[in-house]
């Protein structure tokens, strides 16, 4: 009993110990910069100046690349693009797919979504287009004109239906020989 009374009185000598140990010490105040690197530069500066810094290894491989002559060299220099930019991890967001962004050159709506057939029957419809990805702003655009034509196609189903109905009706009053409602018709 003695025994856990010493260790108790100890133990609890130890904490306050510590308590006024820690009390004693100034905190030490992080050293931060808070000077702006990028002040008074124009917009097209600091973006090249972050360009560089951040995607500048994977530039210099990318256009060794595209100057190579041998078709092994210039897949050996885009694999290491490649690597250099995925180690960087930054994307180019455009749109969300699943709740991964994707940067595309395809069209929106041109390649169908189906997991099934061979990729020369899902892709053989793709509008590809050359040059830079597509920009949000055009996808939009490209998006809506694809609704515009989707409904130009809607209407045009729906008055397809209304003359089959018109003539399923004729056809039911001839046989009928209602002759009447069929001229109506």
């Amino acid at each position: 009993m003695k025994l856990t009374k010493v260790l108790a009185l100890a133990l609890a000598l130890c904490m306050v110990v510590l308590a006024l140990a820690s009390c004693k010490k100034t905190p030490v105040e992080p050293k931060v910069d808070l000077a702006d690197p990028y002040a008074g530069k124009t917009h097209q500066e600091v973006s090249d100046a972050l360009y560089a810094q951040v995607l500048g290894e994977f530039n210099e491989y990318y256009q060794a690349a595209l100057k190579a002559e041998s078709k092994s060299e210039r897949f050996a220099l885009m694999a290491i693009a490649e690597a250099k930019l995925l180690g960087q991890g930054v994307m180019l967001p455009s749109s969300s797919k699943g709740g991964n962004y994707a940067i595309s050159r395809v069209a929106p709506y041109t390649i169908t979504s189906v997991l099934w057939g061979n990729d020369s029957d899902r892709f053989h419809q793709a509008i590809i287009v050359k040059g830079d990805p597509l920009t949000p702003a055009v996808r939009d655009e490209m998006k809506a004109k694809w609704e515009n034509e989707k409904n130009d196609i809607s209407a045009v189903q729906k008055i397809r239906e209304e003359l089959e109905q018109i003539s399923g009706e004729i056809e039911k009053a001839k046989r009928e020989y209602d002759f009447n409602k069929a001229a109506e018709l």
